[in-house]
C-alpha cells in the first residue's frame, strides 16, 4: 500500500523486519522513483550514508543518550542502499530529538507473507493502537518540510520535469496520517541545534544482543539479496558427502562453528528461494541439531524436535507474534533439550562472518542493557553433556591420572557406576507402575450412576456431558498380576550398535541387564572410565539368573538385537505382564509368543515418555574394574 500526496509516494513500514525490507528493496526496483526519503535524522545525514556504504557491516551511531542501529535487514537503510546502488538521490527527514524507545503493538510482519503489504496496512491503520507524543507533531512537520525541500532540489536539478517521477518516502506507521496532514498545509522551517555524533563498527560479540534481526537471518538475507545464482554454483561445488551432514573421523569434528555457520547460512540462501522466514528459521534449527548431534555423539529424537517446535509457536502466541523470534527460539531449545543445545543455537545463530572483516572504524562493544531499559536472559551451558565445566578444586589438590585410549578393558572385570544403576533402577520402577497402570485404564468401565456410585464419580466425563444433567461413575477392575522384566528400545537399528552385553544384579535390588550399545573404547572419559550410549536394553529380576542373551542359540530366530531382547524378556519373565517401551509396537508373532507362556507384552510408545529423561538413562559408562568406583565421580558429571 502506498499513500499518494502530489509526487510524493509514501510506504509505511516497520524498523528491523525481514519482510518489510523485501517490501522496501522491491518499491525501489518496481517504482523507480527519482528520489528516496527516510525517516532517519536529517543532521545526520552524512553519517548515515557513510553507514549505508559500509553494509552488511553493520555500524552504529551515538549521539547524546541514541543509537541508530544501521543493519541490512531494515526497511529504511535497505531502502536508502538500494537508492545508492541505482544513483539515486536520497535524503535523510526526520528531526534529531531526545525520543523515548517506544514499543507498538503491531502485528508480526509474517502476515506480510500471506496477505500482502496492502491488506497489512490497511488492517493496521483501521485499528491504531500506538500513543501521539507531543514530539511526534514536531518531527512530522520538519519531515514535511525537508521532503517540500527534497522536492524543490529535485525540481531545480531537472529530474522532476516529467509528470510521472516521483519521490518515495518511508516511514512508520505511527507518522503515516500526521505527514500527509502535514505535507497538504503550509510548514515552516524545524528549529535544530548543531548535535555531535559518533559511527562505529560494532564489535562481532554484541551482535546476538543488539541487532533486531538476529546474525544468521541476516546473513541469509545478504545471501539472497547478493544474487541466488552465483550461491548457487558455488553450492553445487560442495561434495554430496559434505552437503549431507558431518562427516566425523575418528570422534573429531570435520568443521568449526564458524565454518559450519557459513555453509548454513550458504546452503539455506540457496534452497529457501520464497524468502520465507519461516522456512529459514525451520532450517537454522536443524543445522543446530545436526552440529549438536556429531558433537556430543547422541541424536536428538524426532519427539524432541516436535516439543521445541511446539514450545516456540505457543512461546510465540503468548507474545502476539506468528513467529518465534531469536529469542524465543533460544528458550525452546533450552526447554526441551538442554541448555547446551541452547548455546550451539546462540553460536550459529550469532556468526556473522562479514563483521570480523577489517574496519576502518572505531569498534564499540555494547550490551543489551545499555539500549533497552528492559532485557530478557536465558541461561546456557558452553559445556557439553556430561563434561566438568573446569577442574574440581579437590583434584587439583591431588595427582591427577591420565586416561590411555589404548588401554581395553578387561570384559570379566568390568562394572557399571552405581549413581547409574541407581537412576535406571528408579526408571524401571516407573515404567513398570505406568505399564500397569495403563492397563487399568483399558479394564476402566464409565457408566451413568444409577444405585451405587461403584470406584467414585469420573469428574472428566461428567463435565463432558454435563448439559445432560447425568452423573457418571466408574468401575475399575482389579489387574491380576505383575510386571517383572521390561525392555527399552531407543533405536532399532542395530547396525549402529556393535558392543553388546548381558551382566548380573550385583545384589536383590539390582535387576539382571542385556544391552547392545555403541563401543566404549571409541570414548574414552578417564583412566578406567568409559562411556557409551544404550541403543537398547532388557531388566529383569530377581537378579542371577541371566544367561549370554546375544550368544543363547535359542533367540537365533530373533531379526535383530530389538526383538532378541524381546523374546529373552518373555522366556525371564517370572510375572504375567512383560513391559515393551520403543519407537514402534512389536510384531504380532510376539503377542502370539507371549500367550503361549501365559503372559502379555504392555506396549508404551516412546513418544509418551520424557525425552529429557530418556536421553539420560541412554548415556552410560563402564568401569574397569570395581576399584575404579573410588575416583569415577571425579571424571562423571
Amino acid at each position: 500500500m502506498v499513500e499518494k500526496v502530489g509526487r510524493f509516494l509514501i510506504l509505511p513500514v516497520l524498523h528491523y523486519s525481514y519482510e518489510f525490507a523485501l517490501v522496501a528493496r522491491q518499491a525501489v526496483d518496481e517504482l523507480r522513483p527519482v528520489g528516496v526519503a527516510v525517516e532517519l535524522p536529517f543532521v545526520f545525514q552524512k553519517e548515515i550514508m557513510q553507514g549505508v556504504a559500509r553494509l552488511p557491516k553493520v555500524s552504529v551511531l551515538l549521539y547524546r543518550q541514541t543509537v541508530i542501529r544501521m543493519e541490512p535487514v531494515d526497511a529504511f537503510f535497505e531502502a536508502l542502499r538500494r537508492a545508492r546502488e541505482k544513483s539515486i538521490e536520497t535524503r535523510c527527514i526526520d528531526l534529531a530529538c531526545d525520543y523515548p524507545l517506544v514499543n507498538d503493538p503491531l502485528p508480526d510482519s509474517y502476515a506480510l507473507q500471506s496477505i500482502g503489504h496492502r491488506k497489512y496496512c490497511q488492517m493496521v491503520l483501521a485499528k491504531p493502537t500506538w500513543v501521539h507524543l507531543p514530539q511526534d507533531e514536531q518531527r512530522e512537520q520538519a519531515m514535511a518540510f525537508r521532503l517540500k525541500e527534497f522536492e524543490r532540489k529535485l525540481e531545480w536539478s531537472g529530474k522532476l520535469d516529467d509528470a510521472s517521477s516521483t519521490i518515495l518516502v518511508l516511514c512508520g506507521f505511527a507518522h503515516l496520517r500526521g505527514l500527509v496532514k502535514c505535507l497538504q498545509s503550509e510548514c515552516v522551517q524545524p528549529e535544530e541545534e548543531s548535535i555531535r555524533a559518533t559511527l562505529y563498527h560494532l564489535s562481532p560479540q554484541s551482535l546476538g544482543e543488539i541487532m533486531g534481526t538476529f546474525p544468521f537471518l541476516t546473513s541469509v538475507y545478504e545471501i539472497q539479496r547478493s544474487g541466488i545464482r552465483t550461491v548457487r554454483a558455488q553450492s553445487l561445488a560442495i561434495t554430496e558427502e559434505v552437503r549431507s551432514g558431518f562427516r566425523v573421523i575418528k570422534g573429531g569434528k570435520l568443521e568449526s562453528v564458524e565454518e559450519v555457520a557459513k555453509r548454513a547460512h550458504e546452503e539455506t540462501a540457496v534452497e529457501v528461494i520464497s524468502s520465507d522466514r519461516s522456512e529459514i528459521l525451520t532450517r537454522y534449527v536443524l543445522w543446530c541439531r545436526n552440529y549438536y548431534e556429531q558433537e556430543v555423539g547422541d541424536k536428538i529424537s524426532a519427539q524432541q524436535m516436535l516439543l521445541l517446535k511446539k514450545f516456540a509457536r505457543k512461546y510465540a502466541f503468548v507474545k502476539n507474534l506468528l513467529l518465534p523470534g531469536f529469542y524465543e527460539l533460544l528458550v525452546s531449545g533450552r526447554s526441551t533439550i538442554n541448555p547446551h543445545f541452547c548455546f550451539r543455537m546462540w553460536e550459529i545463530g550469532t556468526t556473522y562472518p562479514v563483521q570480523n572483516l577489517p574496519s576502518e572504524l572505531p569498534e564499540i562493544t555494547l550490551r543489551a542493557a545499555d539500549i533497552f531499559p528492559f532485557i530478557n536472559k536465558v541461561s546456557m551451558n558452553p559445556q557439553a553433556p556430561l563434561k566438568p565445566r573446569r577442574l574440581p578444586r579437590f583434584l587439583e589438590r591431588k595427582k591427577r591420572m591420565n586416561a590411555d585410549p589404548s588401554d581395553r578393558m578387561d570384559p570379566s572385570s568390568i562394572c557399571s557406576y552405581p549413581p547409574e544403576d541407581v537412576i535406571i533402577e528408579n526408571y524401571g520402577r516407573y515404567l513398570r507402575s505406568k505399564g500397569k497402570g495403563m492397563l487399568s485404564e483399558e479394564r476402566k468401565r464409565v457408566r451413568p450412576f444409577e444405585t451405587s456410585l461403584l470406584d467414585g464419580i469420573d469428574i472428566r466425563e461428567t463435565i463432558r456431558n454435563w448439559h445432560t444433567g447425568k452423573l457418571y461413575v466408574q468401575e475399575c477392575q482389579i489387574v491380576k498380576g505383575e510386571v517383572d522384566s521390561l525392555v527399552v528400545i531407543f533405536d532399532e537399528d542395530t547396525s549402529k550398535y556393535s558392543y553388546t552385553m548381558t551382566w548380573l544384579g550385583e545384589h536383590n535390588q539390582e535387576s539382571d541387564m542385556a544391552f547392545y550399545a555403541t563401543d566404549p573404547n571409541e570414548r574414552v572419559v578417564g583412566p578406567g572410565i568409559r562411556k557409551a550410549i544404550y541403543g537398547g536394553f532388557l531388566m529383569t529380576m530377581p537378579p542371577g539368573r541371566l544367561y549370554d542373551v546375544f550368544h543363547d542359540p535359542y533367540y537365533r530366530h530373533a531379526a535383530n538385537h530389538a526383538e532378541r531382547l524381546l523374546m529373552a524378556a518373555i522366556d525371564y519373565s517370572l510375572e504375567k505382564f512383560v513391559i515393551y517401551a520403543a519407537p514402534t509396537p512389536p510384531r504380532s508373532y510376539f503377542q502370539v509368543l507371549a500367550g503361549r507362556y501365559g503372559k502379555r507384552i504392555i506396549y508404551i510408545p516412546l513418544s509418551q515418555l520424557s525425552p529429557v529423561m530418556l536421553q539420560k538413562i541412554r548415556t552410560f559408562h563402564i568401569l574397569s574394574n570395581k576399584s575404579v568406583r573410588d575416583y569415577a565421580g571425579d571424571y562423571i558429571w
